[in-house]
């Protein structure tokens, strides 16, 4: 019979808490030890498997106003307290950033043994059993969603980072792909090629939020990156040296405390649509999985939660509904929040510090994709809009055309841009391959 173990105070890791600060009464403790056990997922320093039902319950948490959320979990006896450290890290990544603090508890008078044989009674996967089906008629919306965010990131990766008067002066009110800034009329950059990266992976019936599924998109990363890409950002190419020596999200995190916490970019904002086009009928995995993959290099919680708003905004618009609402419902991070509320109130893109240094922020993305699909224009003047205010238009414009092409369909696309469009086979392909991937 396994004894109760000593629960001892331990190190509060990554905690918004102010030293000695009494715990508010709309609190939550969630004993991660056993909430892993029930749900079949691993506390493995190095790789926590986070289930992607244990996200989403934090997450309806925080929006429900339990806050803080302090996690505990015990250290096992052989590992050593910084190896639980890298992995309480890892572990406040991949839940999102809703907790407040982690503590880490020195092992305590248990049973190993008994601990050891709960852990392998837990099934691998317990939340793939109840994953319900995806409607077979949403297919020609997720490959519209795609075309789209091909579509907008080759309309503007020529004039990335330009303001809008320099766009003018130059390209003049252009209609259709441009060259210019090394991008030749219809090329995508990164924004796409990691979309449909990520996209394939789920088109193959893998998984993208597990340990061994980060292991091996970041072996993709890392030959993407030996072909030397020209929007190779400054971030990412120092997250993917450090996966030489830790794995992918613990070193993304340390590169990002190592830069100040200062860091809050937009690079992973196209794969979390691409997630949500392959992942709208099941929302606690959509959730998992687009934290997890704006973690492997944009850990910063603004990212994390910026990546589920729009994951959540384009499975909205697959099925006819509001994106911005869907998005706002599911927003527990306070700043994203307030950006989308700003959009509902009526914000627009533009104005003095579009073109700041933090015109590649998440929240600014964010906010000009959900402006353009709540505009009563079509697919066409929405984006052409947008591209043409300026910014980090490359971002904007396959978030927006994501967004866009999962509530217009296809047949709102230009056939001038996706006879252009220089991967339109290759997303016809992939999503040909989840199709049968489903049969």
């Amino acid at each position: 019979m396994s004894r109760e173990p000593v629960w001892l105070r331990g190190e509060l890791v990554g905690s918004r808490l102010a030293e000695g600060e009494p715990l508010p009464e709309a609190i939550r403790w969630i004993d991660l030890d056993e909430a892993m056990r029930a749900e079949g997922g691993s506390l493995q320093p190095g790789r926590p498997a986070i289930p992607p039902r244990l996200v989403g319950t934090l997450g309806r948490w925080r929006l429900a106003g339990l806050r803080p959320l302090v996690a505990t979990c015990a250290r096992p006896v052989d590992v050593e307290p910084e190896a639980a450290r890298i992995a309480a890290l890892e572990i406040d990544i991949l839940t999102g950033g809703t907790l407040d603090a982690i503590r880490i508890l020195p092992p305590g008078p248990m049973d190993e043994a008994a601990d050891a044989g709960a852990r392998a009674d837990a099934p691998a996967d317990r939340d793939s059993a109840a994953t319900p089906r995806l409607d077979r008629s949403l297919f020609p919306r997720i490959h519209a969603a795609l075309l789209g965010l091909a579509v907008g990131d080759c309309l503007g990766a020529p004039v990335e980072n330009w303001p809008q008067e320099k766009i003018l002066r130059i390209h003049g009110p252009f209609r259709d792909f441009v060259s210019g800034r090394g991008w030749g009329p219809g090329h995508p950059t990164r924004e796409t090629t990691l979309a449909l990266l990520w996209f394939r992976e789920l088109a193959s019936a893998r998984t993208v939020h597990r340990p061994d599924d980060r292991d091996r998109l970041a072996q993709a990363l890392g030959r993407w990156a030996l072909g030397r890409p020209r929007d190779f950002g400054h971030l990412t190419r120092g997250v993917l040296r450090a996966y030489l020596d830790s794995p992918p999200v613990p070193a993304s995190r340390t590169i990002w405390e190592k830069a100040g916490r200062k860091p809050e970019f937009n690079g992973a904002l196209s794969r979390a649509a691409a997630i949500g086009a392959a992942l709208p009928h099941d929302p606690d995995r959509r959730c998992a999985s687009a934290i997890a993959a704006s973690g492997m290099t944009h850990p910063a919680p603004v990212a994390l939660a910026c990546a589920v708003a729009l994951a959540d905004g384009v499975a909205a618009a697959l099925a006819s509904q509001d994106p911005l609402e869907a998005a706002l419902a599911g927003a527990w991070h306070d700043a994203t929040a307030a950006a989308l509320e700003e959009v509902r109130s009526g914000w627009q893109p533009g104005g003095s510090d579009w073109n700041s240094h933090e015109r590649s922020h998440p929240l600014k993305t964010i906010q000009a994709a959900f402006w353009a699909c709540r505009r009563e224009a079509g697919f066409e003047e929405a984006l052409l809009d947008l591209i043409h205010r300026g910014g980090d238009a490359d971002t904007h414009g396959a978030a927006a055309g994501a967004l866009l092409g999962a509530l217009h369909g296809a047949d709102a696309i230009p056939e001038r841009w996706r006879s252009a469009l220089r991967v339109r086979e290759l997303i016809e392909h992939l999503v040909s391959r989840y199709r049968g991937a489903l049969e």
